[in-house]
């Protein structure tokens, strides 16, 4: 099965459409040098660490590499100190929108993901475990000892007590034979394979046995960010969502499913918002949302920072709901988009930025 799944592998060979010659040419990513200049598109790979040329602002998924939820965009602003570091991508990230010109800045074992890769196959040999270690060392000191009162007991019947040299060697063989635990280690593989099966039934996969040994003498876990110990799935906490004056949490909520954009639920921000309202209102989604006609909807951005959907209602009459960055939601400026300035901005921000401390 593995040799088959490996024949079909060999045939999905990912081409990248790359300029050479001033033409571009479909080319083998494994062809990639250096200096190459390749056209990327929404649902590509990235097939390389590369750093951004000309054509659209693209969006990237990381997930695969950081973990993040929410794509980046290329080019971004800059780290403070690394000049062009927001046109970087690396390989291993995928393109959702838009098309550009990138290009290749290191292939193969040199880009990030192959240094993680190359130092994954240098730890992935066979090691020996902490637990296994002391086991060991605890043999050790038992063969140690054994081999000292083997000594004395040869020396005492063959020189004090004049035994015969032939049935002192057999004594003395049954004696190391019995006392060291030469079967020990195996007892440990075992159970730890044990171990493994019970883990396995509670959907916890174990890639190596030493990894329970080391998990059974850990004291401090250290983890990074989002995608290791989490899903790299956004969700919405009702009991912290914050409103002010009159507004209650179910208002808050209604609105901020109406500000998402239900066509695109690619979108982690509007299917956590549309997910959490459908989680808590239940059956009644259809008939709170049926009151809202909505006219228009203007989709989120990186000029305008927000989403903003237009509403008729049977008893409120015309609505407009925006959703996005607080600075601009309460004050837009003028951006190009639907501008507006919320009353008191000042004053709710300030309330905002507490709430949030």
């Amino acid at each position: 099965a593995q040799a088959s799944l490996d024949g079909l592998k060999s045939q999905l060979t990912q081409t990248v459409n790359t300029i050479r010659d001033g033409k571009p040419v479909p080319l083998d990513v494994a062809l990639l040098v250096p200096g190459d200049v390749i056209a990327l598109r929404g649902g590509q790979g990235v097939p390389a660490d590369c750093k951004w040329i000309e054509g659209d602002t693209i969006k990237v998924d990381t997930a695969p590499l950081t973990g993040e939820p929410l794509p980046w965009s290329v080019p971004r602003p800059d780290k403070a100190g690394e000049p062009g570091s927001g046109k970087v991508m690396w390989a291993g990230m995928t393109v959702v929108q838009g098309e550009a010109f990138c290009q290749v800045t290191h292939t193969g074992l040199d880009t990030e993901i192959g240094k993680a890769a190359a130092l994954v196959m240098q730890n992935s040999g066979v090691q020996m475990g902490y637990f296994e270690t002391k086991i060991m060392q605890v043999i050790k000191a038992v063969i140690f000892i054994t081999l000292f009162i083997t000594a004395v007991v040869f020396c005492v019947q063959t020189l004090v007590r004049d035994e015969d040299v032939h049935d002192t060697l057999i004594m003395c063989l049954s004696l190391v034979i019995g006392a060291v635990p030469i079967a020990l280690p195996l007892v440990i593989q075992v159970t730890m394979a044990i171990g493994a099966s019970t883990m396995a039934d509670h959907k916890a996969i174990v890639t190596h046995i030493t990894a329970l040994q080391e998990i059974a003498s850990m004291t401090v876990l250290n983890s990074d960010k989002t995608g290791t110990l989490t899903t790299a799935k956004m969700s919405v906490n009702f009991d912290k969502i914050w409103v002010r004056g009159d507004f209650s949490k179910d208002q808050a909520l209604l609105w901020a499913a109406l500000a998402s954009n239900d066509a695109n639920l690619d979108d982690p921000i509007d299917k956590a918002v549309l997910d959490a309202f459908k989680d808590h209102v239940g059956p009644e989604y259809e008939k709170q949302t049926a009151l809202y006609n909505r006219s228009k909807f203007v989709g989120f951005n990186a000029l305008v920072k927000r989403a903003v959907a237009y509403f008729t209602h049977a008893k409120v009459g015309e609505l407009k709901v925006a959703k996005g960055l607080v600075d601009k939601i309460l004050k837009t400026g003028d951006d190009g988009g639907d501008c507006w300035t919320v009353q008191d901005h000042d004053l709710i921000r300030r309330e905002v930025k507490d709430a949030e401390d």
